[in-house]
């Protein structure tokens, strides 16, 4: 908050945490903010090489996520990571599986040298965000990670959104994480609503599921 001894120190950290957890390197700082933060361009090595530090474990799930999808697609087999995920190559597709038992499909994968970082890596054939254009497109472990977080966030809000459609509620709409319903005054409650949202999901043992919310007449943010 303002006025703590560390205040400076928010805008490095906020723009680490978005830029860096799939494996950004300072383009991506930049793309987040950095410079217009105030934070000197010279700096970003550093934060880099700080958060990754910091975040080992997630580092490490880079780089296991990527040699069992280049394993997979090269040996035409199915390679398990944890808590029930795994990367399997079936017909020329590269599928992601996730705990849910919905998958992720890389089509016409395939292993090719990657002169960047003098390694091998996955190419498959998807839409290019800014070309707009169905092209090759080269994947690695943070993007794998970026597709396997955002999968599985995906695949918990719509467990939620169903137990909330049983509990009577009318879902209007839903942006990323967030859910917005369509409730009658006098029916309801925050707290029903997030009690509702923060059970346990089968397929997800153990995962810590919590939600905030908040009552008003039109949809603004919090």
């Amino acid at each position: 908050t303002k006025g703590h001894k560390n205040y400076e120190l928010r805008a490095k950290g906020k723009v680490a945490v978005l830029a860096c957890g799939y494996q950004g390197g300072p383009p991506a700082l930049i793309a987040m903010g950095a410079l217009k933060s105030g934070i000197p361009e010279e700096e970003l090595p550093g934060i880099i090489k700080h958060w990754r530090k910091a975040n080992s474990d997630i580092v490490k799930l880079w780089y296991a996520s990527e040699n069992a999808a280049v394993t997979a697609v090269r040996e035409k087999t199915t390679v398990k990571l944890a808590h029930g995920v795994q990367y399997r190559y079936e017909a020329g597709i590269l599928f992601a599986d996730l705990p849910s038992g919905r998958s992720l499909a890389y089509v016409n994968a395939r292993v090719k040298p990657d002169p960047r970082f003098d390694k091998d890596g996955i190419v498959f054939e998807g839409m290019d965000q800014i070309k707009k254009k169905w092209m090759p497109q080269r994947t690695y472990g943070g993007r794998l990670v970026e597709n396997l977080v955002q999968a599985i966030a995906r695949d918990c809000l719509a467990v939620s959104m169903m137990r909330l459609n049983n509990e009577g509620y009318k879902t209007a709409m839903h942006i990323h994480d967030e859910v917005v319903l369509d409730v009658p005054i006098d029916t309801g409650s925050i707290k029903h609503v997030t009690s509702v949202m923060g059970q346990p999901i089968d397929w997800a043992p153990g995962l810590p599921l919590s939600a905030a919310a908040f009552e008003c007449d039109f949809y603004q943010k919090d």
